[in-house]
Order: C-alpha cells, then structure tokens, then sequence
C-alpha cells in the first residue's frame, strides 16, 4: 500500500508539517486560491519551490486524461507521493481541514496517461518513496550533466530539467570536464 503523508519539505523546512498544495494541468483560480486558505494549506505557485510541496493537485482543462507529464508533476512524484484529485481539495474544505489520508484521492486510475506515458502510477509512487528512503531520490548519489540540445527540444527548458534532476536527489554539471579529468588521472 502506499503511504502519504511523508515529509516532502527539506532544504531548511520552510514550515514543519506545513501543508503545501501546487497544481498542475489546472488552471489556479481565485476558488481554489480560497480553497486552499480555508484547509489551513499554502499555495506553491513558482516551480522553483515545487520542490516543497506536499500534495500536487493535478488534472488537464482540456479533460482528456487527469494528468499531464509537466514539469511540476515531474518534480512532485520525485519529493511526495500525494499526487491527488480536485475532490481531495474539495473534500478537505467539508472538512475544514485538510485531509491527511490521500490513499482515496491519489490518482492511480488514469489509464489513459499510463497508457499514453507508458508507465504504472502506483509502482511509480512506490518506487519513488523507496528511492527516497534509501537513497534520498531516485538520481541520489547521481550527477547529471544535460548536453547542449535536450532542452527544450521536446524536454522542458534547461531551468526546468535541472529542477527535476535536483528534486530527484541528483546533482546538475556544468561540465563534464571534471569528469573527463578524473577519469584520465585514473589512467
């Protein structure tokens, strides 16, 4: 089963036990805006502080699929596992609070994203929890060096690659210089 309710939150802990909603594929509207405020949570609108949220609301407005691969999702599923539906956030202003236990909310059904993906939501969501536990992400320990002509070109622009890279555990180059000269020095 998987679990929620994981710390997401590192670099200084902005607030513990905050809850930290950013959406993705649906538009941000003044409703979900109050919404939000009303179940005591903090909106995450930049991507470079996508890396904090705690729960990642997605969808796609054009409702042919509940999810679309973006860059936020992509740097959510790295730090959390409560990737949920609009009816987690509209359930938690009944309750005045926001709901802890995802297990109902999180989207594991989609089959036409997985299908169109090519990839399971559940082992995805479990995979990445174990990755985090063991190895502090799933490119922990790793350092990724993002040639010339990836971004962008059917990717995210560089900024948004490196954030993805950095919320799974890696490490972003500059250069592979240093790597080149490490392995030369080994000769």
């Amino acid at each position: 089963n998987i679990q929620t309710r994981e710390e997401s939150i590192s670099p200084g802990m902005l607030m513990h036990d905050a809850i930290r909603v950013i959406f993705s594929g649906v538009q941000i509207t003044d409703k979900y805006k109050k919404m939000v405020q009303l179940i005591g949570a903090e909106l995450v609108e930049d991507i470079e502080l996508a890396w904090s949220a705690t729960h990642l609301i997605a969808g796609d407005d054009d409702k042919t699929t509940s999810l679309r691969r973006t860059p936020k999702l992509m740097i959510c599923m790295c730090r959390t596992s409560n990737i949920v539906s609009e009816r987690w956030l509209e359930d938690s202003v009944a309750a005045g609070r926001a709901l802890l236990d995802c297990r109902n909310y999180l989207l594991l059904n989609d089959t036409k994203a997985e299908e169109k993906y090519n990839f399971n939501m559940e082992e995805a969501l479990q995979n990445g929890r174990l990755a985090r536990t063991l190895r502090g992400g799933v490119l922990g320990g790793y350092a990724v060096f993002i040639s010339k002509g990836v971004a962008g070109n059917k990717a995210p622009p560089l900024r948004e690659l490196q954030l993805i890279v950095e919320a799974a555990g890696g490490t972003c180059m500059d250069s592979l210089v240093v790597v080149v000269a490490a392995a030369v020095a080994r000769k």
